[in-house]
């Protein structure tokens, strides 16, 4: 496995780079300045700011090029031109004098070229033109600007684009992207830097990913390195010197993208950026989310992007997937160099702050393909949500009675002072059980919570749309006011209630409360009988847990039915016996004797 980035690299930050750039630009004897780093921690925009203040400079690309006539051509192409921005040079430059034969030979192919582009002007004009350029030095004094047409200078070669390259004297020229040239090798073009700074009087700033660079011409730098370069620098900014090209200062998800960001040593400004705009997908869907799970999605949505952005990590969406999917890796051999390589990735996603969660998939779909749920993620988000309120209101119903099992002294003041403050903010966010566990410990401290347990009550029957309604009419006697309005809501609920919203709730919980068995029982073998031969999806989950409860009344007819539909069909009768185990000859008890038992 390589080598986590994870790890820091040595360089310096931006601040630091920025002062060797300023001491570089205003010490004339010094010529090449090298800044090198990895992609996309800004090295191009960080020269760029600085040479938008210098009146002469032209910038270049290497990316694709095979030959210095086309660095030389993009160079001029480019002159004065940084980051799309033009700057007017200094037209008050004294222009010097060219030798008459070079002069001569240059009118003369300029009137050859211009003949040739009125005969071929349809094939001419389809070629890109380099722009127009300022001409400076030798050629300033009687041509002040002309149009150079990529076709005009192939039409007289190499002189022709010589004898203008060579007018950008005393030039800051900025060659970036030494990694991605193309047929170009490094030498020539290192030779070609030579020659800007000995010739043409040019001082040169190069920029380039050094990891990236092949190995032969790593080489050809390390032979020409203290011959052509006076100053080298590796940019690596700080991730926060980088998080706020993508972040703003006031963001409220900046500190958490910071953490992550600085586990991974991302400072990736594209990276970051992208990050961003994944971000703003999934964040107006979490708005009225609890802080602790919103500040947990934030980090896996940070952390899934990294997983598929972030070329330097060795995590990617495989890892993310692995680690949702437990049963992919556990069978594996735990001595096994798969199982080793695989934990560590795992551990390495821990260590970077991921916790699974269930809508880790729309998140994971939207990084990996750009489709995206809302409907999903807005379901599952808001399940999720409301455990992580139910958990944080537990955990601060626990530390109410922290004084009472840590000691016998007297502390009858601090727990009285805590219910209180419990009750202000979570009266309607606790079970029947707790509240009478809380309503107990009031008793004892002589707190009278009567008007939290009023709004309580009048909350569960506003809310609560199951049998558990009945439970209620025990905490209805000291409230009058309260008794017809839940009776009214138990003859609603009953009236909604059916066999499938029950079964799903004790499916979904893993379990049954009194009313819901009460209900149960009130339906006959008929009731079962119809509703087996309704459509469900959920059918044998719903009832094969449950079937072979004998001392449940419900469950007892639930039998009876299917056994009734055994005998009407082979296919049914197939259906008992591999799906629930029931043979169709079964003797089961009559309706009375189910009752009685």
């Amino acid at each position: 496995m390589s080598e986590n980035k994870a790890k820091p690299e040595s360089g310096m930050n931006r601040g630091e780079v920025s002062e060797v750039i300023k001491f570089f630009l205003d010490n004339q004897e010094l010529k090449v300045l090298a800044i090198k780093g990895k992609w996309g921690v800004g090295k191009t925009h960080l020269v760029q700011n600085f040479l938008l203040e210098q009146q002469k400079k032209c910038y270049a690309s290497v990316f694709g090029l095979s030959s210095i006539a086309q660095l030389k051509s993009q160079l001029l192409s480019n002159l004065n031109k940084i980051d799309n921005i033009d700057k007017q040079v200094n037209t008050s430059l004294t222009p010097t004098p060219i030798d008459t034969y070079a002069r001569n030979r240059f009118i003369r192919w300029i009137g050859s070229a211009l003949k040739f582009k009125t005969r071929n002007s349809d094939r001419i004009d389809r070629i890109p033109n380099l722009g127009n350029i300022k001409l400076e030095s030798q050629l300033a004094g009687w041509i002040p600007s002309l149009p150079v047409a990529g076709a005009v200078i192939s039409i007289a070669g190499d002189l022709a684009l010589n004898l203008i390259f060579n007018t950008i004297k005393n030039f800051i020229v900025c060659i970036d992207d030494l990694e991605r040239k193309s047929k170009l090798q490094l030498d020539e073009l290192l030779g070609f830097v030579e020659y800007l700074v000995q010739e043409l009087e040019c001082r040169v700033i190069l920029i380039y990913n050094e990891d990236q660079l092949d190995e032969e011409s790593k080489k050809y730098l390390q032979e020409y390195r203290e011959k052509v370069i006076d100053i080298e620098v590796a940019l690596k900014p700080t991730v926060e010197e980088n998080l706020d090209f993508g972040f703003d200062i006031n963001d409220q998800d900046r500190e958490v993208v910071q953490e992550v960001l600085r586990l991974s040593h991302t400072n990736n400004i594209r990276v970051i950026r992208k990050i961003k705009f994944i971000l703003n997908k999934f964040r107006p869907s979490m708005l009225d989310w609890q802080s602790s799970l919103r500040n947990q999605v934030i980090k896996n949505i940070i952390i899934i992007s990294l997983a598929k952005l972030d070329s330097e990590l060795d995590i990617n969406i495989d890892t993310v997937v692995s680690f949702i999917n437990y049963s992919i890796y556990r069978s594996l051999n735990e001595n096994s160099e798969s199982y080793k390589n695989q934990m560590d990735l795992i551990n390495t996603l821990i260590k970077f702050g991921y916790s699974p969660l269930e809508v880790d998939k729309e998140i994971i779909q939207f990084v990996d393909t750009s489709l995206f749920s809302s409907k999903n993620f807005h379901e599952k988000g808001k399940a999720l949500n409301q455990k992580e309120k139910e958990k944080q209101v537990i955990e601060k119903f626990h530390t109410i009675w922290e004084p009472y099992y840590s000691s016998f002294g007297s502390c009858e003041q601090e727990i009285y002072t805590e219910i209180f403050k419990f009750l202000e903010n979570h009266h309607c966010d606790l079970s029947l059980k707790d509240f009478d566990r809380l309503e107990n410990l009031a008793a004892a401290v002589r707190a009278d919570i009567s008007e939290y347990k009023k709004l309580f009550i009048k909350n569960m029957i506003d809310n609560v749309e199951t049998s558990l309604l009945k439970a209620l009419r025990n905490y209805v006697v000291e409230f009058p006011d309260l008794s017809a309005e839940l009776e009214q809501k138990i003859v609603v609920t009953d009236e909604k209630q059916n066999i499938t919203q029950v079964l799903s709730r004790i499916l979904e919980r893993q379990g049954w409360s009194p009313e819901e068995i009460d209900f149960l029982n009130s339906c006959t073998v008929d009731d079962y009988y119809t509703w087996l031969q309704e459509d469900h999806p959920d059918l044998i989950k719903m009832i094969r847990p449950y079937i072979d409860i004998g001392n449940i009344v419900a469950f007892q007819r639930l039998r009876k039915a299917i056994v009734r539909l055994a005998n009407e069909s082979a296919l049914n009768a197939m259906r008992a016996k591999f799906l629930y185990n029931i043979n169709a000859d079964e003797s089961v008890d009559t309706e009375d004797d189910i009752g009685k038992s």
